[in-house]
């Protein structure tokens, strides 16, 4: 497929470093029970339970229906396939990881088609690098599953169309980057409103009407179909920018873990910055309005850490990408680009690299084999025993998305729900593992008291580790 083999080997190598380094420590994490139920557990059960012919399913773990959250279509379309893999939370990891690869593809083409671009191996060596392991995507991975990382992958392709100059390729690749999420068009349309400044109607019209189409679906249509209640998702945002744009500056005073997070999207490009202002070779500024909205929309509610970086990242890099014959990218300044990478992520590959190697010794969910065999032996009983609703710590939901009516505890019913009884308890008792969020500390074990005393109990297992009981529960948190 790829024709130049050092490029073709420079894509497996790094596909390997991201599988290993990254996401085979998060397979590790989810089998010891790491992950949260927000948002882990949550986008498992939506995988598990969603299909082409149930696109809106219940989501016990939320206590709400699936479109009264995020519209991302694509989701139920691609939750199909879940009926072939035995754990659902496993399959988002696989997609985590399988998108961000993929996100490559639509570059090597671009550069295939159009050769006459200055520097084009070590160009697309650094593309490799920076679309497979920037610091949106990694953070996003070990932040598993969500679709703002799988979007990668048509975000690049929508910018391989626009750059190839392809009318209908750059229109369907825009309604199915929409599919992911219900913000996506707000990039969009920012690129159609330039090119009809720029007179370029054909294209600018169509890009701008799919984009309000999709709005008046998600905010004028969906509310009607899916019920009353539907998550508020940035209502306030236009107010902010325009009445209190100071207030948005002086929010991030003493925030110093979301201002490197924002700088360190931009890091790895510093090599090619400097040299493009030294070549004077422009940047892609005919797509630069795309950025826009992401970034207001990240900026904004001060959201850079976990997931919300990665679509960030990719629309930054169709803007800095070097598109022009005459760009001399030198070998050092690609090796430097690397480095910088592999020194943001330092962390997170000391920490994956602990994970495989001593996964028994970690602070928050050690492996420790006496747990995990207690923590199986639970979730494998409910999976056997799918009748009745279970109420589960957060932190052992994305292993048990596979049935339904699993309910978080210390997670509050939405006004009007009634969603008790419960027939099974289920938590892990040691204070020092384990999630409790968003509970205070000691509530676990006053739970764990207050259960004891109801009546007709059947204690299933109640050892060091966790306790596990059958009955008539009501108390919630």
């Amino acid at each position: 497929m790829l024709q130049n083999k050092k490029i073709f080997l420079t894509y497996l190598s790094a596909a390997l470093i991201l599988f290993c380094f990254f996401t085979l420590p998060v397979i590790y994490k989810l089998a010891a029970y790491c992950y949260h139920n927000y948002d882990t557990g949550i986008y498992a059960q939506i995988i598990n339970e969603s299909s082409l012919f149930n696109p809106n399913p219940y989501l016990s773990t939320m206590d709400i229906y699936k479109l009264q959250d995020h519209f991302h279509i694509f989701l139920g379309l691609i939750s199909s396939f879940s009926i072939f893999f035995s754990s659902a939370a496993k399959l988002g990891i696989y997609l985590d990881y399988l998108f961000p690869v993929l996100s490559f593809l639509p570059v090597w083409y671009l550069f295939h088609k159009k050769t006459e671009f200055g520097s084009k191996n070590q160009i697309l060596i650094f593309s490799i690098f920076y679309l497979l392991m920037n610091k949106g995507v990694t953070s996003a991975i070990h932040y598993p599953i969500h679709q703002d990382l799988w979007a990668t992958f048509p975000i690049l392709l929508f910018g391989m169309f626009f750059f190839l100059g392809n009318y209908w390729g750059t229109l369907l690749s825009a309604i199915f980057l929409i599919l992911f999420k219900e913000v996506f068009q707000f990039a969009i349309v920012m690129v159609g409103v330039l090119l009809c400044y720029r007179k370029n109607y054909k294209l600018g019209i169509p890009l701008i009407l799919i984009c309000v189409s999709w709005v008046l679906v998600v905010w004028g249509i969906r509310p009607h179909l899916v019920g009353n209640y539907t998550l508020p998702k940035g209502h306030d945002f236009i107010g902010k920018l325009l009445l209190e744009p100071h207030k948005l500056i002086l929010q991030y005073s003493g925030r110093w873990d979301l201002i490197r997070r924002f700088i360190e999207f931009h890091v790895p490009f510093i090599p090619i910055i400097y040299l493009s202002i030294k070549q004077k070779v422009k940047f892609n500024w005919e797509i630069a309005p795309i950025i826009i909205a992401p970034f207001l929309l990240n900026f904004i509610p001060m959201m850079w850490r976990h997931h919300y970086g990665a679509p960030y990242s990719a629309f930054l890099f169709l803007i800095l990408l070097p598109l022009n014959k005459n760009f001399i990218f030198p070998k050092k300044a690609l090796a430097l680009s690397i480095i910088l990478i592999f020194a943001l992520n330092g962390g997170y590959i000391s920490k994956g690299i602990k994970r495989v190697t001593r996964s028994d010794q970690t602070k928050l969910c050690p492996a420790i084999t006496e747990r995990i065999s207690s923590l199986n032996f639970a979730t494998n009983y409910l999976v056997e025993h799918p009748d009745g609703k279970a109420l589960v710590q957060a932190h052992i939901i994305p292993n048990l998305a596979i049935r339904k009516d699993i309910y978080q505890v210390g997670l509050p019913s939405f006004p009007g729900n009634n969603i008790g009884p419960f027939k099974y308890v289920l938590v892990e008792k040691p204070d020092k593992f384990g999630d409790k969020y968003p509970m205070p500390e000691g509530t676990i074990p006053r739970l764990i008291e207050t259960w004891k005393k109801s009546p007709n109990i059947d204690i299933i297992q109640d050892n060091d580790w966790i306790f596990f009981a059958k009955g008539s529960f009501t108390s919630f948190d």
